[in-house]
């Protein structure tokens, strides 16, 4: 019976020893070497995965931009001939005196009218799906690569017929260039559609065209119709 009590009281003094001292302080928190020990309460919220920011402006794409061409061929060339249609009218309006009256006439209209349906073109094709552009970065960048183009044209053909050819095809492509870069340098994911605007029949607002709903407003010789209207 002694011999029990003995081991009784020897173990609960092994027990007793081996237990830590609540007043002690954590070896962890003097030891700088030793890990920090970080606990977090239980969620039961979801995670949620980090979302990577979107691009700030779409890529570009060769075959868009191939459509872009090709459609301001097509819209350019119905252009040309409206516009040197008109050119040969307004120049025979007083009469056409010779075989050639209203030449020069056609060839200015067929020009400006060829640029614009060039640009145009370009602008409607860049602006479809998800992405737009700037309408009056690509109409002044047709017109203004049609002018630098003619001149540079102008200046190749006078040099001899050796350059006939390159300066046709300069004088060609300029306006398509200068569209080109014109829209794609100010092109961006484009914003949710709007309601048509209220007051004019086309609202420019900022690069973007799009239509609206005329109203007639009263003035003092009567009334008139708002044909466009914009913000820049």
């Amino acid at each position: 019976m002694k011999r029990l009590v003995l081991v009784a009281l020897v173990m609960t003094v092994k027990t007793a020893a081996a237990a830590p001292d609540p007043a002690a302080p954590d070896p962890a928190a003097t030891d700088p070497a030793a890990p920090p020990q970080r606990f977090a309460p239980p969620s039961l919220a979801p995670r949620v995965e980090p979302v990577a920011p979107a691009e700030a402006e779409p890529p570009l794409d060769a075959g868009r931009v191939a459509g872009e061409v090709a459609v301001g061929a097509g819209i350019g060339f119905v252009g040309l001939l409206l516009g040197g249609a008109a050119g040969a009218g307004l120049e025979c309006s007083s009469g056409c005196p010779g075989d050639f009256g209203g030449l020069g006439g056609a060839i200015i209209g067929g020009a400006v009218g060829g640029v614009l349906g060039v640009g145009v073109g370009i602008y409607l094709i860049g602006n479809a799906g998800e992405q737009t552009g700037s309408f009056g970065a690509t109409l002044g960048g047709a017109v203004l690569g049609a002018t630098v183009g003619g001149l540079v044209a102008a200046g190749m053909a006078n040099r001899g017929s050796s350059l006939d050819s390159a300066a046709v095809v300069l004088f060609v492509a300029s306006p398509f260039v200068g569209g080109v870069l014109g829209f794609n340098l100010t092109r961006r994911w484009d914003r949710p559609a709007a309601a048509p605007a209220i007051g004019s029949l086309v609202r420019f607002d900022h690069g973007a065209v799009r239509a609206g709903v005329p109203i007639f407003a009263p003035s003092p010789s009567g009334s008139y119709l708002s044909i466009a209207s914009g913000s820049f």
